[in-house]
């Protein structure tokens, strides 16, 4: 195979040798199978891609809907689920075994609260001297007591602002439960698989399974917009012919150096001598940017490779310059619905209506009209964050970095060494949540447009 098989486009961007330079491309940093499974070298069967909890649609944000409302209905789901998966009881009777009580009902008895975690201090990060549980506004009227976790310390226990719990202890006074035990949300549900839906996935071919790429954004360098990390990634695909690729923004960094102004969106074509040569720059917006490097690269890959069988997923992030700035994110779409006029730029973007992305070109390369049944299609948009079915795989995206973003709230204790990592990832499942915090973290870099009406 020639080592390039995916034509760079004509656009460039400035001279760099920066990327080209780098040292160990393609070197394997970390390689998990615990079972020494043997690797699947391609797919070539079309994999069913399916959302088994549908998509974020496009949504009014900026609105005066009352955020507390949609933060008490989760936690009365989960008050209800931990409840039942606990079997604690909710009504009195003549038994020894404690009850579930509202916060901040005294009772000399032990008792069970379920509430949210809360910061007592306005500003700085949660210690275990701060800890709050929050009731529900129902049976609580919304209070909030202390949690005394200070018989805790031989025991281990992971906590952070939002989080969802179950309290066993002691509240004689009203204001403070001693903590004798905690149920950090629910316990994870295996996902399972019919045998017949199984056979009707497999019956009718001889592979083993679906090999699936995931990749995180930027794909251009910080200092030039060529973006030779998505043509390795797409020559990468060429000759590996994974099932799926799940492509996690930003495609449009609005970190980028050249584009976080918005005065530098820049394209720049060379000219063919036939017309004088030379190098032609021209301002472009950044759907055109994304349609001219993303989509562009996307459509020459199936129009050389017309029966190359793998399928994309695009997830937006909060640093797209093309996507909607509030989490959760819907999918990726046209800023002006099928485009406005076309814009007679320069030749690779004449064709570019204003303000389409120009995703249907993919589906249209290489001869193919544009399938009726959206399984059926090459690229598929999804939100941010949202669910997704390889086949009979469950996989779970968010493009933003939920886990770092944890990691600088938690509180922890007695965790075994090695744990935390694995602690954290849980925690996601356990509140049945791609972002459990509340608020989100005020650090520089991780400030978050969460809208929890919509979370």
């Amino acid at each position: 195979q020639s080592s390039v098989v995916v034509t760079p486009s004509k656009l460039i961007g400035k001279t760099t040798n920066v990327y080209g330079n780098r040292k160990d491309s393609g070197r394997v940093m970390i390689t998990y199978n615990p079972n020494n499974l043997d690797p699947i070298t391609s797919s070539t069967y079309d994999v069913d891609i399916t959302q088994p909890h549908g998509s974020v649609e496009e949504y009014k944000y900026m609105t005066d809907k009352d955020r507390s409302n949609a933060l008490n209905s989760h936690l009365v789901s989960l008050e209800r689920q931990i409840s039942e998966q606990e079997k604690i009881k909710t009504e009195r009777d003549d038994s020894d075994e404690f009850r579930l009580e509202n916060v901040g009902v005294p009772h000399s008895d032990t008792q069970f609260n379920i509430g949210r975690i809360c910061n007592e201090a306005h500003e700085g990060k949660m210690n275990e001297t701060s800890i709050l549980l929050e009731g529900t506004k129902q049976g609580s009227n919304g209070a909030r007591i202390t949690l005394d976790v200070s018989k805790m310390k031989d025991k281990a226990y992971s906590l952070f602002s939002g989080q969802i719990v179950g309290v066993k202890g002691t509240n004689s006074s009203g204001r403070k439960i001693v903590v004798e035990g905690l149920i950090e949300g629910l316990q994870t549900q295996l996902v399972k698989s019919k045998i017949k839906d199984l056979k009707k996935i497999y019956e009718n071919t001889n592979e083993n399974g679906a090999k699936v790429y995931a990749v995180a954004g930027p794909y251009t360098t910080n200092l030039d917009l060529k973006y030779e990390p998505l043509l390795d990634l797409l020559n990468l695909v060429v000759r590996e012919n994974p099932a799926v690729v799940i492509m996690m923004g930003p495609f449009v960094d609005l970190r980028q150096n050249l584009l976080k102004e918005g005065t530098e969106v820049v394209l720049e074509y060379e000219q063919d001598e036939s017309e004088g040569g030379g190098t032609m720059r021209r301002h472009v917006s950044y759907e055109t940017l994304f349609a001219a490097k993303i989509s562009q690269e996307l459509e020459d890959l199936y129009t050389e490779f017309p029966d190359l069988k793998t399928k994309f997923v695009l997830v937006p992030s909060l640093d797209d310059a093309i996507s909607e700035p509030v989490f959760p994110q819907p999918p990726l779409k046209d800023s002006i619905p099928n485009g406005g006029k076309t814009m007679s730029l320069i030749p690779e973007t004449q064709e570019i209506p204003f303000g389409s992305l120009c995703l249907d070109n993919i589906e249209t390369a290489g001869g193919r009209k544009i399938p009726k049944n959206k399984k059926d299609r090459r690229v598929h948009l999804v939100s941010n964050p949202s669910t997704i079915k390889v086949n009979e795989i469950t996989i779970g995206l968010v493009s933003t970095d939920s886990l770092l973003h944890l990691s600088t709230e938690v509180v922890n204790q007695n965790l075994p060494i090695g744990t935390r990592i694995c602690r954290l990832a849980e925690h996601f499942i356990q509140q049945k949540s791609y972002y459990p915090i509340f608020p989100p973290p005020s650090l520089p870099g991780m400030q978050v447009n969460l809208d929890v009406n919509k979370r």
